[in-house]
């Protein structure tokens, strides 16, 4: 009996130690890793998804997976396992990297009717083929396949084609899903093959790649996936004979007849989040600006963009004092009331501020889009991007468009007047979050509950209106 207890402490000491020993090198190795310049983390994690160890998505940021490939690496590579590179290991990862990159000859391919934008392997994939929507790379017997695919979301909603797309391209059954609010990844297998999806929102289509393997063919293909999947983009596709888009927006400019941006100055609205000078509003609004200013305030530049939430951070190199807004920790109730506040229609009202009175109406924008909600809401052009409050005088969300009338007349045979979307709240403060954000705003942190009057008055100093210039 003694004996047998002296075994099992003797077993628990050692998993205890070993554990330990386990525990203190993760420690180590994140410790080693967070030390790193954001460049160098990127392009180890973007060198160990080439040489097969990382297959997680490339984001400078250390976790189980990025240890796990490190130790590795340094284990096939005959090195001690700790997870801390050297400099002359971080060179000899390089340098196998890059080794690989050649073999499979990289290059970026951009795919104008997709808006695919990505590193493809064209020196393994040596064999292109034109798609009516999509371009095709592949081995000569179809061992590897790279295929770019978009779905207008006026055809196949982003939601209804997360659960369809397996059917509609004649994947295999899935084994793994994971599904945001702007991309998802499938993948899956069938008879003698795999594969791997991810789609994107982008504006109002859906764009992505598939890309599908044999299993002869796994140890070159799953490098392949993660490499591409980390690094793709997209930006927005060119495609004939478009219908108009159901959601419009409402800057200070004419709707869009083409991807060709119209030249000259528009304006649109904006709020300040910060004292520092920090701007919030629409990416649309300060899209391909060659010069971006805030009148009474003076010149802005683009700090971080977000295409498909719409959303841009500009920063006023000389506020002076200035009021903030705040936001709101709960959404807008559904019936609540909500007022915007912006600089519409400045050619007609001399750049002077307004506001509209509204409810929400509903809780998703456009096709169920869960990062936006409806209001019964007037605006006009100009109004893009202005603040949207609750009775608390808190912000609530991010003016963003309207029903295209013209649209709403063919289809329903009415303009869908009052009728208005902003982007959800939640989203455009996460949005923020890489920002040192300092507020002030007495009046609102301390009351719960506003007359219009009073939410009008608090809301009129912060903001602001945007003028975009395109030469």
């Amino acid at each position: 009996m003694r004996m047998k207890l002296n075994s099992v402490v003797q077993c628990m000491v050692m998993l205890f130690v070993s554990t330990a020993g386990a525990s203190a090198n993760f420690a180590r190795s994140q410790q080693w890793f967070d030390a790193q310049p954001y460049s160098i983390k990127e392009q180890l994690q973007y060198d160990l998804v080439v040489t097969g160890h990382y297959r997680g998505f490339v984001d400078a940021e250390f976790g189980m997976q990025t240890y796990k490939a490190l130790i590795a690496f340094e284990e096939l590579s005959g090195l001690n396992p700790d997870g801390v590179l050297t400099q002359s290991e971080y060179s000899r990862l390089r340098r196998r990297a890059q080794e690989l990159v050649r073999a499979y000859g990289f290059a970026v391919q951009r795919d104008p009717k997709t808006g695919f934008e990505g590193p493809v392997p064209v020196g393994l994939l040596s064999n292109r083929e034109d798609l009516e929507a999509g371009t095709r790379w592949f081995t000569s017997n179809d061992g590897i396949v790279i295929e770019t695919v978009i779905f207008p979301e006026w055809s196949t909603p982003y939601y209804h084609l997360y659960g369809a797309l397996p059917s509609a391209k004649g994947l295999g059954e899935p084994t793994y899903k994971k599904f945001e609010h702007d991309w998802f990844v499938i993948s899956g297998e069938g008879s003698g093959t795999s594969y791997y999806a991810l789609v994107r929102r982008n504006g109002p289509f859906n764009s992505g790649f598939i890309l599908r393997w044999r299993d002869e063919m796994e140890d070159r293909a799953v490098p392949l996936t993660a490499y591409l999947a980390s690094s793709v983009k997209f930006f927005r596709p060119v495609l004939p004979n478009k219908p108009e888009e159901t959601e419009q927006s409402v800057k200070g400019e004419p709707s869009e007849a083409s991807d060709e941006l119209p030249k000259g100055s528009f304006s649109g609205s904006g709020f300040f989040v910060s004292t520092t000078g920090l701007i919030l509003t629409n990416y649309h609004v300060v899209e391909d600006c060659t010069a971006i200013s805030v009148t009474n305030k003076g010149s802005a530049e683009v700090l971080r963009v977000n295409e498909e939430a719409d959303l841009a951070a500009i920063l006023v190199k000389e506020p002076g004092k200035v009021q903030t807004a705040i936001f709101a920790e709960e959404p807008p109730p559904l019936g609540g009331s909500v007022i915007a506040g912006g600089y519409p229609l400045s050619d007609l009202v001399a750049d002077d501020f307004t506001v509209s009175f509204g409810k929400v109406t509903g809780r998703r924008g456009i096709l169920g889009d869960e990062t936006k909600f409806s209001m019964s809401l007037p605006v006009q052009p100009g109004n893009s991007g202005g603040p949207v409050v609750g009775s608390d005088g808190r912000i609530v969300g991010v003016m963003v468009g309207k029903l295209n009338e013209r649209m709403m007349l063919d289809l329903v045979g009415s303009t869908g007047a009052n009728f208005s979307f902003a982007i959800d709240g939640a989203l455009a403060k996460d949005f923020l979050s890489p920002f040192r954000i300092m507020t002030n705003n007495p009046a609102v942190r301390s009351a719960t509950q506003f007359s219009d009057v009073e939410v009008v008055s608090n809301l009129e100093p912060y903001t602001v209106q945007v003028v975009c210039t395109r030469e």
